[in-house]
């Protein structure tokens, strides 16, 4: 009698750690699961492309040429050369209603920069690289993807050939409600040199008829 207690006892304290073992498993296999879960989660995340911003649209209002370095359309000539003082801005001598400024720099290159003015105020404002050190084509695609980077790809592109003066000029064309601004790559009949230039223009009003 006392033998086969002795084995109920047995059989009891082997089948205790069986009943807890399913326990014991449980919260591995849980966690386990979890960590493949987020694990897949992050994998699937780092593959996901991200999506490059978009470019501004042509109405966009936050991109709108309305001017050229914070002078508006419609600016005095008096009032550009008070607000372009720290260049400075000075007259033309053989133009009274332009403003001229040397010197003025778009990464590190130097530029000539033309303001034109009429009975309007400010309408057109012209820039020409002046240091013989720039190399044209880098310059020219420095410009180009600043000006790519902030208003999108150029939608017209324009090519002139000028017979009399043995020229071709390719214009890159931004336009805006208020404003165009044109990149030009031109090249000479017998230079080696071709010359750009940047060009900011308000926009013409067509009167109605």
């Amino acid at each position: 009698m006392k033998y086969k207690k002795v084995i109920v006892r047995s059989r009891q304290v082997v089948l205790l750690p069986l009943l807890l073992l399913p326990l014991l498993i449980l919260p591995l296999l849980v966690s386990t699961t979890s960590c493949d879960t987020s694990t897949a989660i992050t994998r699937a995340s780092a593959q996901k492309p991200v999506t490059d911003s978009q470019p501004s649209m042509p109405n966009d209002p936050a991109q709108d040429i309305v001017g050229w370095n914070g002078i508006m359309w419609g600016t005095t000539r008096d009032q550009a050369a008070k607000l372009l003082s720290v260049y400075p801005a000075r007259r033309d001598a053989n133009r009274g209603d332009e403003l001229l400024i040397d010197g003025y720099k778009i990464q590190k290159i130097p530029y000539a920069v033309k303001l034109l003015f009429d009975e309007t105020g400010l309408h057109r404002v012209v820039l020409h690289p002046t240091s013989n050190l720039h190399i044209p084509d880098f310059t020219f695609r420095t410009l180009r993807e600043g000006l790519r980077d902030k208003y999108g790809l150029a939608p017209h592109r324009e090519t002139n050939r000028e017979v009399d003066f043995r020229r071709t000029v390719t214009s890159w064309v931004w336009q805006r409600a208020h404003g165009t601004v044109s990149l030009e790559y031109a090249v000479q009949f017998g230079s080696q040199r071709p010359m750009i230039g940047l060009i900011y223009a308000k926009k013409s009003v067509l009167p109605e008829l």
